[in-house]
């Protein structure tokens, strides 16, 4: 039984995703779909209007979507004729365009049902292309064709520095953000959002000036790393507003971010005579410093995670930690999180050398409790200032005894990192260069195998030299000469 044209179209349509996508036969040129109806190509978009509308009248093209041409979502499509200044009109809830002026086009889109009732409509006047209209009307609705009401009167004013302020306290009540993520983002809101964009009424605000102010930070010689954030927190900012209509319009659609002229500095882990050094002197400035320093090398673990260790996470018999609890006093406050960086504990292996100084460090707690008149706590730290060992050491001052010890042993000049965080990038290098499974490192460090490899994995001087004789010996050799 020979099937319909709907059912040869549908075979080849995918509608699982925000476009319904073409899965044939493709213009080479436009990367439109097409298939034969009656004998003759045509366009795959316009065979989905005429599907549902009937055959197009005379005159009038079915443009394809702007940002997919394989899409045959109806209301990506748009509706051209080929006479001037009639209105151009879209499917159903597409919008509609017309030209007004040489190169000047006006837009409109159903906004849905106000609250009188009443249908409402958002216009836009754009400059350009017929092109570039109608991927403006896609765009516009995009952004209004979902049937929710226009923005309030009352909100027309609000400020990107009210929008960020609201979103902010959204990611810290409604999305769990973590507390240091939070103090980052508020830290570049006052630093380059607050003088840029702070005052200037939301609504109005074009991506032109969205890249100025990140331009601010290019040129100032802020990281790729502070310029994504910042990004990052305006395009989380303005889709929170738009969708709960607070703006009209998100700038950040067509915004760019820029590349920064910063150099970044790569982390050198200390080798390891001078990592030895580092470690005693450590041992001698404070027994409990001493113990973690020599945790976050031996395990790789963050400084938070060294902060957070628990005593019920040690498994002295096992010789095992469960890095299961974070320690972050960004800004000044200290919040105490069970889970890591990345959201999910790990366990880590302990050799007998560090269950030794554990189980020691185990005892003196317990009896300087017990001196004291008292006991450690259930879930007490491993390194506390306070007796019975409910209250964990602060991160920053882990920092700031690493950054005195540097300058006591005259490391400040070294040609690596005397850092709590270079320990961390010692382990990871150390281990890969003995030959360990990639796959095993990234795991006991907590984060992915792709991160390790850009970030964590660095040579030595005598992963450098070993490579270099590698080679050096297999083009010394002399090549083998022919017999005969």
């Amino acid at each position: 039984m020979a099937r319909t044209l709907a059912e040869r179209f549908e075979e080849k349509v995918d509608r699982t995703g925000e476009h319904h996508v073409w899965l044939g036969a493709t213009n080479p040129d436009r990367g439109t779909g097409r298939l034969k109806v009656a004998g003759r190509n045509t366009t795959a978009h316009r065979v989905a209007w005429e599907l549902a509308h009937g055959e197009a009248p005379q005159g009038t093209k079915i443009l394809p979507c702007p940002v997919e041409p394989r899409c045959v979502r109806l209301d990506h499509l748009t509706i051209e004729h080929t006479t001037r200044g009639p209105v151009q009109r879209s499917a159903r809830g597409g919008g509609s365009k017309r030209e007004v002026g040489p190169g000047t086009w006006e837009l409109a889109a159903s906004a849905g049902i106000g609250s009188d009732g009443k249908p409402k409509r958002v216009f836009r006047r754009v400059s350009g292309t017929k092109q570039e209209a109608a991927r403006a009307l896609a765009e516009l609705v995009a952004e209004v064709g979902d049937g929710w009401d226009v923005p309030d009167r009352s909100q027309k004013g609000v400020t990107v520095g009210h929008l960020v302020d609201g979103y902010l306290d959204h990611l810290r009540d409604h999305k769990g953000r973590r507390h240091s993520t939070l103090v980052r983002y508020r830290g570049l809101a006052d630093r380059w959002i607050a003088p840029h964009l702070g005052s200037r009424v939301a609504d109005r605000v074009l991506p032109d000036d969205i890249e100025r102010a990140l331009g601010a930070m290019r040129s100032a010689g802020q990281s790729q790393s502070s310029i994504h954030q910042t990004f990052t927190l305006l395009n989380g900012t303005f889709k929170w507003a738009r969708r709960n209509r607070v703006i009209s319009r998100n700038p950040m659609i067509e915004a760019e971010e820029p590349r920064s002229t910063a150099i970044r500095r790569e982390v050198i882990p200390p080798d390891i005579e001078s990592l030895l050094m580092l470690l005693a002197a450590a041992k001698d400035v404070d027994v409990e410093f001493g113990l973690l320093t020599h945790l976050g090398a031996v395990t790789g673990m963050r400084r938070g995670e060294l902060a957070g260790l628990r005593w019920r996470a040690v498994d002295l018999e096992a010789e095992r930690i469960e890095v299961a609890t974070t320690v972050n006093d960004a800004g000044g406050t200290v919040v105490i999180t069970d889970s890591t960086k990345t959201g999910k504990p790990r366990l880590v292996g302990i050799d007998a050398h560090t269950v030794g100084m554990l189980r020691s460090h185990r005892r003196g707690m317990e009896e300087r409790a017990a001196v004291c008149g008292t006991a450690l706590v259930e879930g007490a730290f491993v390194a506390s200032r306070s007796v019975d060992g409910s209250v964990p050491m602060r991160p920053e001052q882990l920092s700031r005894k690493m950054l005195r010890l540097r300058r006591r042993l005259g490391m400040d000049a070294a040609n690596f990192d005397a850092t709590l965080h270079a320990l961390r990038h010692w382990a990871q290098t150390t281990l890969t260069e003995a030959g360990f499974d990639s796959r095993q490192i990234a795991d006991r460090g907590g984060h992915t195998e792709a991160l390790m490899k850009s970030v964590y994995i660095h040579r030595t001087d005598e992963s450098e030299q070993r490579m270099t004789s590698h080679l050096g010996s297999l083009l010394a050799t002399p090549p083998s000469t022919p017999e005969g």
